[in-house]
């Protein structure tokens, strides 16, 4: 999979993820949710902070936290790609929670024909790779515009295929880094 090129599968995306975040930074303000938008009209929220023209700047903070919680993601997804045991907390899973989730990656042939248990395990794999600290900071880098003010919050639709495991990943955390809200039809 090339780095943040296209959405997990093998055939080239519609919209290559640089007109996916550009189409999202273009206009539109970063804010996580309507709750946050209400908190910060009553003055309760300050992770997002007004600017003169009326745009909303997001705290360069934030960005690391998201960016932290992908490279989190990466780690706990190549573990699961190993099929091998429960690698410890570092991971931020315990071991239930592991155990849950390798279980779900071997049970999602039932649901999903597509989804045998070695693609899914190829898919994790790549996305923990892409997901390493150096892939996201060169992703994020890549869009300088995220801190720029910006006004309003967009409900972004998003149609995900379900013949690759994973493959409408990229377009969510496309939509969640920008700040946006996800409509998704699966």
């Amino acid at each position: 999979m090339a780095l943040f090129g296209h959405s997990g599968s093998h055939a080239p995306q519609l919209m290559h993820s640089s007109v996916i975040m550009i189409a999202m930074a273009g206009g539109a303000t970063f804010e996580r949710s309507s709750a946050q938008l209400i908190g910060r009209k009553r003055g309760k929220d300050r992770s997002m902070e007004m600017t003169e023209g009326g745009g909303v700047q997001r705290p360069e903070a934030l960005v690391h936290q998201q960016m932290a919680a992908l490279v989190q993601l990466g780690a706990v997804m190549s573990a699961l790609s190993q099929g091998g045991q429960w690698p410890g907390h570092s991971i931020g899973l315990n071991e239930q929670e592991f155990a849950d989730l390798d279980e779900r990656v071997r049970k999602a042939v039932i649901h999903n024909g597509w989804a045998t248990e070695v693609n899914v395990r190829h898919a994790l794999g790549a996305w923990g790779r892409a997901l390493s600290a150096e892939g996201v900071q060169r992703w994020v880098d890549a869009y300088p515009r995220i801190q720029e003010p910006r006004t309003p919050v967009f409900t972004v639709g998003l149609v995900l295929a379900g013949n690759v495991p994973l493959v409408g990943l990229h377009d969510v955390l496309c939509v969640w880094l920008s700040g946006h809200r996800a409509r998704i039809k699966t």
